[in-house]
């Protein structure tokens, strides 16, 4: 699992600034960091995106900004910004759920593309001590395929997936529909699309109260993490941000 306790124990400071998105400017709830001088707010994601890039801040947090504006602005142009939400089931350890972004993960390609570079991410910010784990979900289970073609695709497309990520190294399995049995084993749990990963994020974190450090952005600036704008505090989100700041060097 991910070693989540590096994280709680990071911090904005003068030394490692991070940026916030605040709508309207208006200063969003940030918990115990809320007088840390270390968070700048950011009234539009462009302006934070400008400050990231010439160093004004380490880090960049969504805050309560709204995704429409949010994504542009720091995905590079490129097609492989995904993003995927670091959860803790269980105190002290993590995995990371996605893609949860609705338009993310659409098709074989994109979900391959998010279990590697989630790999690495992890890997580059010396969160695992081993090789990750990944399990890849579809829509039903394997005896459900003859109910439906939907799922009987869903099926293929999954144990694609994993035979692909096997050729390059990665420790995969095929979990079918169970994220109940592999939220709490595996270090990358990959959804069969975003607007399924979007719906089982709220429904784990939102509803189910599960601990969301928010998003690694997958294919944008190392140092970026997603928020949602429901979120009653960012302070967690701004902990990871620091976090992944101090893993970039001075």
């Amino acid at each position: 699992m991910i070693r989540t306790r590096p994280i709680r124990e990071a911090a904005p400071s003068s030394k490692v600034p991070i940026g916030i998105g605040a709508r309207g400017g208006k200063r969003p709830p940030l918990g115990r960091l809320k007088v840390s001088r270390g968070v700048l707010t950011f009234p539009d994601a462009q302006a934070m995106s400008d400050a990231l890039a010439r160093g004004k801040i380490r880090g960049a947090v969504r805050g309560d900004l709204e995704a429409a504006e949010f994504v542009p602005a720091f995905s590079q142009g490129t097609s492989t910004f995904q993003r995927g939400v670091l959860l803790e089931p269980k105190a002290g350890d993590g995995v990371v759920f996605g893609p949860v972004g609705i338009t993310d993960g659409v098709g074989p390609s994109a979900r391959m593309a998010f279990a590697t570079d989630a790999a690495e991410a992890l890997e580059r910010a010396e969160l695992v001590t081993e090789d990750v784990l990944v399990a890849v979900l579809s829509i039903g289970r394997k005896r459900d395929a003859l109910r439906s073609a939907a799922i009987a695709a869903s099926l293929k497309e999954s144990e694609a997936i994993v035979k692909s990520l096997a050729k390059q190294g990665l420790d995969a399995f095929h979990a079918e529909v169970m994220l109940e049995d592999v939220i709490h084993s595996a270090d990358i749990v990959v959804a069969p699309d975003g607007a399924a990963g979007n719906l089982a994020f709220r429904a784990l974190h939102l509803v189910g109260g599960m601990r969301s450090y928010g998003a690694l952005c997958l294919g944008g600036p190392p140092t970026l993490v997603d928020t949602s704008s429901a979120r009653r505090s960012y302070e967690d989100p701004l902990r990871l941000a620091a976090y992944l700041a101090t893993r970039r060097g001075p």
